[in-house]
């Protein structure tokens, strides 16, 4: 009598066994092996396991055992006739006092990378759709795929699978995807595949190509932070700061800033974050616009910043400004004028080049009319800090900075 017939056995069901064990094959590509890797949840069986795997009813081969990084690992040779065919895996685990087999299935595709051949597929684009089309789907197997797109510029994007039907195409497509709202960039597409049945593996390595956007005026203008103005009263300057576009959003070559206040003063752009009007008339209120630009025009809109008047105005200004390195704040004390005080807005970043703003390492935070003081949690060294005042009737005097 055979020895297993004195222990403890048990066969398991793939669908018994699903909600615990994990198991996958892989044909691999340069080798005539097939590769099964096995995590289980083994429970009634000792340790010191020994693990073996059958394919087809095949002699059990020997498979290496799981370890804190792997799970078991076998090689088996790979039948002769691999496409489309149904296999049966019998997986063996045995110790001294027990044995447990586990029964489960794969199709040939489920063990299948796709291949990418060397054809050209037809790449259609209407609007912000595109698809493509290699049929593919015939070349390899009758199964279905399916898809991942991932679109690289600046940023990477993973963009929105659709069907050729969404996308406007009567015939059937390989994949179709949505574009960024971005018109301008060019883009790198890359795509993997796999078919879609479950577990079957994504291609290694991804098809790629690229697309362009078309060009046209920038969407919006930039945004000015919030209270996003100070003022100089000894060189009459005013400076004024905003949040600019991010690359993708140029909508073409040749971008910038254009500012313009309704007293007429010109601007000077400074950075992409800041610029500074010169004879700046602080006895009249004044609304400086901002708009964004290229090659083709501005921006449809423009952000309006509200400057009030600011000559007699120090009643409304943040006082004593200083930095408590005992406590790493920043504290102030209250302006003499409390009437319609509702906050602060404290600025600050990491590191600046010796100018009147943080350019792209902005932080802001909005702190109430009772806070007057600002923890950091980092090194303050070589910090710029701003605080703002805000009152109820648009007359708080703007930032006012403090250097590290």
């Amino acid at each position: 009598m055979d020895w297993r017939t004195s222990l403890l056995l048990l066969l398991v069901p793939s669908t018994w066994a699903s909600d615990y064990w994990k198991f996958k094959c892989r044909y691999e590509d340069t080798r005539p092996d097939v590769v099964c890797i096995s995590t289980l949840r083994i429970v009634g069986v000792a340790n010191n396991k020994n693990y073996s795997l059958s394919m087809d009813s095949s002699p059990y081969h020997i498979c290496k055992p799981p370890d804190a990084n792997a799970g078991a690992h076998c090689t088996l040779p790979r039948p002769i006739n691999s496409t489309g065919v149904k296999h049966n895996f019998t997986f063996a685990v045995e110790a001294i006092d027990a044995a447990r087999w586990y029964e489960f299935h794969l199709v040939d595709d489920q063990m299948t990378r796709p291949l990418w051949g060397n054809y050209s597929p037809s790449i259609s684009r209407r609007d912000n759709v595109v698809c493509v089309d290699g049929q593919w789907s015939s070349r390899n197997s009758n199964s279905t795929f399916k898809w991942r797109v991932s679109l690289l510029s600046n940023e990477a994007y993973d963009a929105r699978i659709i069907s050729h039907l969404e996308a406007g195409f009567s015939s059937p497509q390989d994949v179709c995807f949505r574009m960024p709202p971005y018109r301008y960039p060019q883009y790198e597409v890359r795509l993997w595949t796999r078919y879609n049945l479950a577990g079957s593996p994504w291609t290694k390595d991804y098809y790629s190509f690229n697309v362009s956007g078309n060009a046209s005026v920038p969407d919006r203008p930039p945004k000015f932070v919030p209270n996003g103005f100070s003022y100089e009263p000894r060189s009459t300057e005013l400076y004024v700061y905003w949040v600019g576009l991010s690359l993708l959003e140029f909508g073409g070559p040749d971008f910038t800033y254009i500012l313009e206040s309704d007293t007429g003063n010109r601007a000077r752009l400074e950075n992409d974050y800041h610029a500074v009007f010169y004879d700046w008339d602080p006895t009249k209120p004044a609304n400086v616009s901002i708009w964004s630009q290229n090659f083709l025009g501005r921006s449809v809109n423009s952000s309006v910043l509200k400057v009030p008047i600011l000559a007699n105005s120090q009643r409304r200004d943040p006082q004593n400004l200083r930095f408590n390195v005992r406590t790493n704040s920043l504290i102030w004390q209250p302006p003499e004028e409390s009437k319609g005080l509702t906050g602060y807005t404290f600025f600050w970043c990491d590191t600046y080049i010796l100018s009147k703003f943080c350019g792209s390492q902005l932080k802001l935070e909005e702190l109430p009319a009772s806070e007057t003081q600002f923890r950091f949690e980092g090194h303050w060294e070589n910090c710029l800090w701003g605080v703002a005042a805000i009152y109820e009737d648009n007359s708080g005097t703007g930032i006012h900075w403090v250097f590290g």
